[in-house]
């Protein structure tokens, strides 16, 4: 299967999971690119009006047959930046989706499971199908062994 990841990643932390489910993905046989989107200048660290960011790219996600979409729970909803690429992407239509947010809260009400909705809410108007979700807590003890149940979870979705 033709994969792209399309991670926005403010301290490295949700790209770290992206690498890792990458690393999975291509070991069980799959094709797999990360796309990585952010905002010109520094205003992915500030700006949360996704209407006012600037996107330095634009990934096209139209040739591949898989798209995981992954960013950091900002003010406890969905990146702005992430939100930016979903409202300049076109079309999903026909895609399976998976939707992952990382997040410092340690509980996944505190932001992340309201990011999930926004993200599936997003895809699925563009005729995207969610295959799958995830939610990483940054602030767990046992940080590690989550991301490896969240990598194992997801890759047999696909």
């Amino acid at each position: 299967m033709n994969i792209v990841i399309v991670v926005h990643s403010l301290t490295g932390n949700t790209y770290y999971v992206a690498r890792k489910m990458k690393e999975k993905l291509a070991e069980n046989g799959h094709s797999v690119t990360i796309e990585r989107i952010e905002a010109e200048g520094n205003a992915d660290k500030a700006e949360m009006n996704p209407n006012k960011l600037h996107l330095t790219s634009l990934p096209e996600v139209s040739s591949y047959d898989l798209i995981i979409i992954g960013g950091p729970v900002r003010g406890f909803s969905i990146s702005p930046v992430v939100a930016a690429f979903l409202a300049n992407t076109k079309s999903l239509q026909g895609k399976k989706i998976i939707c992952m947010v990382t997040q410092f809260f340690p509980f996944p009400w505190l932001g992340g499971n309201r990011a999930i909705r926004q993200m599936k809410s997003i895809c699925k108007s563009k005729g995207g199908a969610i295959v799958g979700t995830g939610i990483v807590n940054w602030n767990r003890s046992k940080r590690e062994n989550k991301i490896i149940e969240l990598v194992e979870s997801l890759s047999k979705v696909v």
